[in-house]
């Protein structure tokens, strides 16, 4: 078999030989897995994910790109604080928890995006401004649970970019363009 797709929501792991397998096949024969994506990250749990692949690099399967590198990038909170570490131009970022510091964080930043610490394709992000109850749309179903960073927003030209790096290179990199009338 040359290669195919599927799901990491797909396999099982036996925690006690390392076993990783999808429908009876051991992907420990796999010469290779590049991972596309590890699932909807506005759920935590999808994190979990990582501990299959953790267990087929233990097994010699090079997987692109690795666990370390792939958790790193879910986990906005971290990532955010090791770019202004690295001293990236930021916007006001701040991190809160309860509703009364979402809050306090909006009103020091005004017009805000709220997003959620885990999150993929932009799933959970808000735009949140003053003159209107800003934590509604956030808690439209139920109460928020997590971490959230609430940024400054930053007017954008309606597209931001997406860089793949590869062993240290960019080797590419892609616009992403808005739909006309929503914000990046």
């Amino acid at each position: 078999m040359d290669s195919f797709v599927f799901s990491l929501g797909d396999v099982v792991h036996d925690l006690v030989t390392g076993r990783v397998a999808l429908d009876g096949l051991d992907l420990a024969g796999m010469d290779g897995v590049v991972v596309k994506k590890l699932g909807d990250q506005a759920n935590s749990w999808s994190r979990l994910r990582l501990h299959p692949l953790r267990a087929l690099e233990a097994a010699g399967v090079r997987v692109f790109s690795p666990a370390d590198t792939i958790e790193l990038a879910v986990d906005r909170y971290r990532m955010t604080m090791i770019l202004a570490m690295w001293g990236l131009p930021l916007p006001v970022t701040l991190a809160a928890e309860s509703e009364s510091s979402i809050r306090a964080a909006i009103s020091t930043v005004d017009e805000a995006v709220v997003k959620p610490v885990y999150t993929s394709k932009g799933r959970g992000m808000v735009r949140v401004g003053s003159g209107r109850d800003p934590l509604a749309p956030l808690w439209s179903d139920e109460p928020a649970s997590g971490r959230y960073l609430v940024q400054r927003f930053v007017e954008a030209p309606g597209r931001d970019i997406g860089v793949t790096v590869v062993g240290g290179r960019c080797i590419g990199a892609f616009y992403r363009v808005a739909e006309p009338g929503q914000w990046t």
